[in-house]
């Protein structure tokens, strides 16, 4: 839950809509959507939360929550998988769907991001990653191929390391 102070100046800054335009959120669950919503004159134009397959089950309710009250998620540490964490069971699809498709592992796991409704925040000084990562945005995963990245996420879950990270 969002800390009370920075919760009643966010109050504030909604409920002046001749100083304030639009506002965006970071790290906001469901509860704190709501709250936000019911006592806001201007709703949040985005909520950016952490986002990969490891943690997506304890994230789809916040998705499923924005996406009905027209809130974007922007997904931040999206390749966390491939970065920080590489060698995990989503690997494993990755990787195939990216040999498939003559594609990087990276544009795959940001097309799953894409798949979920999120837009990905990420960043590189490498001008080649930077065209990969651009282009990941015109790659349409199958319906099998997000499960399969669903189900391999899910499969570490329980995983000390994931519960730590959401």
């Amino acid at each position: 839950m969002a800390k009370l102070a920075e919760f009643e100046i966010l109050k504030l800054l909604c409920q002046h809509p001749v100083s304030t335009r639009s506002i965006s959120v970071s790290n906001f669950g469901v509860n704190d959507l709501a709250t936000l919503l019911a006592s806001a004159k201007i709703p949040p134009a985005a909520n950016q939360i952490l986002l990969h397959p490891y943690v997506y089950a304890a994230q789809a309710p916040i998705i499923d929550y924005a996406k009905k009250h027209n809130i974007v998620i922007e997904a931040y540490s999206a390749l966390i998988p491939l970065t920080e964490r590489p060698g995990g069971p989503v690997d494993v699809p990755i990787n195939k769907i990216a040999k498939k498709r003559n594609l990087a592992a990276e544009q795959v796991l940001l097309a799953w991001v894409k798949a979920k409704g999120a837009v990905s925040v990420t960043t590189s000084s490498k001008k080649d990653r930077l065209q990969r990562y651009l282009d990941a945005g015109d790659i349409e995963l199958t319906d099998a191929e997000i499960t399969a990245i669903d189900a391999a996420g899910a499969s570490a879950q329980s995983h000390e390391l994931w519960r730590s990270r959401v």
